[in-house]
């Protein structure tokens, strides 16, 4: 009898005790093991349905400070710091509670959102820093010079050929 128990959570049995649909995992256990469970299982809340755990452990507990691994009848588990998962024969028998017709608006909330990102990253990629854009300046007055001269010969050459046909 060497094993060291945290003590019982006092407000998490009365919101236990207060809520319908949960349960203590440890009230459906017999005696002749509750010393090592209430270890392994001092902090497991049972609920009859997703939904009912859900508002348990988002709603109740969180308003009083408080937390709890869930699981549910059907398999699923809210572990302590909220991340739910479904287990694998829940998700074969249909079991699952989530609302997947509401996924479609979300993922369409995301595309905007991907598309905005899109389009600020591509405006601050064109907008360089103070060296580079100088850089660039330097590099477009040079081959505006040199399409001056180019246009300046092309004058000239126009005008001596223009000459030629006249004289």
């Amino acid at each position: 009898d060497s094993l060291k128990v945290a003590p019982a959570d006092r407000g998490l049995h009365e919101a236990v005790r207060n809520y319908h649909g949960v349960r203590m995992a440890l009230s459906c256990v017999s005696s002749q093991h509750v010393r090592a469970l209430e270890f392994l299982l001092g902090d497991v809340v049972i609920a009859d349905t997703l939904e009912e755990g859900r508002h348990f452990v988002f709603h109740e507990l969180r308003a009083r400070g408080l937390g709890c691994r869930l699981v549910t009848l059907g398999g699923e588990t809210i572990s302590r710091d909220g991340n739910m998962a479904v287990s694998s024969e829940a998700a074969r028998d249909g079991a699952t509670r989530f609302d997947f017709q509401a996924l479609g608006p979300t993922r369409e909330r995301l595309e905007v959102i991907d598309r905005r990102l899109h389009e600020i990253h591509v405006r601050t990629a064109s907008v360089m820093d103070p060296g580079t854009a100088q850089e660039e300046a330097r590099r477009l007055e040079a081959r505006l010079r040199e399409c001056e001269r180019s246009r300046e010969r092309c004058q000239a050459d126009l005008t001596l050929r223009r000459e030629e046909l006249r004289g």
